[in-house]
Order: C-alpha cells, then sequence, then structure tokens
C-alpha cells in the first residue's frame, strides 16, 4: 500500500494521481483464476492493493482460506491426503475450475481418501 500511495502520491497542484483518475471513472482490471477479469473502481483499488487474495475470494464468495486452497487445488489436482508416513497421496484428482464448488476434503481427494476425516 505504501508504494501504491508513493506512484500515486501527490503531483505539483496537490492532487493524487488516484483523485484524477477517479475523477475520470477510470476502471482498474486485473485476472485471477476462478474469478476472470475483475473490474475495480478507484474507491476499491486500495482494498485490491491491501490484499488481493481476499479481495478476489469475496468476489468468487467464498473466504481467503477457501480461495487459496482451491488455487492450490486448480494449480496442482492431486490427493491431499496425508500418508502415515507425512507423505501425501498424490493421486491425480478431477480439477474444480469454480472455487465455490470446492469442497475441502473432498474435492482434493481421490476416491479412496474422500472418506477419511483427515484429508
Amino acid at each position: 500500500l505504501e508504494e501504491l500511495s508513493e506512484a500515486i502520491g501527490d503531483n505539483s497542484d496537490g492532487a493524487s494521481i488516484l483523485d484524477k483518475l477517479k475523477e475520470l471513472d477510470v476502471v482498474y482490471v486485473a485476472y485471477h483464476p476462478g474469478a476472470g477479469h475483475i473490474t475495480m473502481t478507484s474507491a476499491e483499488i486500495r482494498d485490491y492493493v491491501e490484499n488481493p487474495n481476499a479481495f478476489v475470494a469475496a468476489k468468487c464468495f467464498v473466504t481467503e482460506q477457501q480461495y487459496l486452497k482451491w488455487l492450490a487445488h486448480f494449480e496442482s489436482p492431486v490427493c491431499q491426503y496425508e500418508l502415515p508416513k507425512g507423505q501425501l497421496c498424490g493421486q491425480n484428482v478431477a480439477k474444480v475450475s469454480t472455487p465455490s464448488d470446492f469442497d475441502m476434503g473432498v474435492s482434493d481427494a481421490c476416491e479412496i481418501h474422500k472418506n477419511h476425516d483427515c484429508v
């Protein structure tokens, strides 16, 4: 957020670049897996910069923790069941494309481990 403040800081007439962009109704766009292209207003950009994952999670109607678990699954869709020696099962599972459709412990488990409570 400090970097953003510096980048959009006051210019010679005392107005920030962000204020000028807000007056011009500039819209910002970012791409995130699961959410696609997200448009943001000048009023939202500071929240986005402060915590992009929480911002995106809210847009996907999930918590930040759920979004991060889904993102890990999306990038590597394998069974997360922990075997006795601390290793993961690692068997491929079907990729869930939408964060709100992801069910921790079910979507990230193979058929053998879906019924175990420790996924």
